[in-house]
C-alpha cells in the first residue's frame, strides 16, 4: 500500500469531480457538513460550488488529496483563523478529514492522513488542532480520541441525520506537547 499526499489544485476539473463526488455522497454526505434539514442533506453541491467556497477562504483554506497507490481515495484539508473554531487562539487550525472511497476505510489511512495533517501544521508553526464531530460518528471519535485529541466542547442539536437533530463534539490537541 502506497500512500501519498498532494496538494488541491483548484483549477483542475479532475479534481475538482473527486470533491464533488465525495461531498455528495450519502453515505459520506452525513458525516461531513453540518445540515440543517432533510432538503438540505439531500441538496446537490456541484463543484462549481465546491470551488467557489474554497476561493472564499481567501488563501487561508488548503486542501490535500491524499492517494492510495496514485489514486485519489480522500482528502484531509486546514483552515487558519477561522470561524469554526470555538476557541480563538493564535497559531491554531481547524482540520477536515475525509475518506471518500470505500475499498479505502478501515485500513489505517484515517490514521496516517492525521499524522501528515499534524507534521505540516507543525512545520507550518500551527500549536494547536480543532475540529468537529458529530455525536453519530463513532469511528471518527475513536479515531480522534487514539490520536490523544481531547473532547472540549458539545453544541446540541446541531446537525440534521436521520430524523433528528444530534450533537456537535469539538476535540482539540497542542502539537508538540503531551496533554
Amino acid at each position: 500500500m502506497k500512500l501519498d499526499f498532494r496538494e488541491l489544485n483548484i483549477d483542475s476539473d479532475t479534481d475538482l469531480s473527486y470533491l464533488e463526488k465525495w461531498n455528495n455522497d450519502p453515505e459520506l454526505r452525513p458525516l461531513v457538513h453540518q445540515h440543517h434539514d432533510i432538503f438540505d442533506l439531500c441538496r446537490f453541491v456541484p463543484k462549481k460550488k465546491i470551488r467557489k467556497r474554497i476561493l472564499g477562504y481567501k488563501g487561508t483554506y488548503r486542501c490535500h488529496l491524499i492517494l492510495l497507490n496514485d489514486l485519489p481515495i480522500g482528502e484531509v484539508s486546514f483552515m487558519l483563523s477561522t470561524q469554526h473554531m470555538i476557541k480563538k487562539e493564535r497559531d491554531a487550525a481547524w482540520v477536515g478529514i475525509m475518506i471518500g472511497e470505500n475499498r479505502a476505510q478501515g485500513q489505517g489511512i484515517g490514521t496516517k492522513a492525521m499524522q501528515y495533517l499534524e507534521n505540516l501544521l507543525q512545520q507550518m508553526g500551527i500549536r494547536r488542532i480543532e475540529l468537529g464531530v458529530f455525536e453519530y460518528n463513532a469511528r471518527a471519535i475513536g479515531l480522534y480520541r487514539k490520536l490523544q485529541y481531547h473532547e472540549f466542547h458539545r453544541t446540541p442539536d446541531f446537525t440534521y441525520w436521520n430524523g433528528k437533530l444530534w450533537t456537535d463534539i469539538r476535540f482539540e490537541k497542542y502539537l508538540g506537547t503531551s496533554l
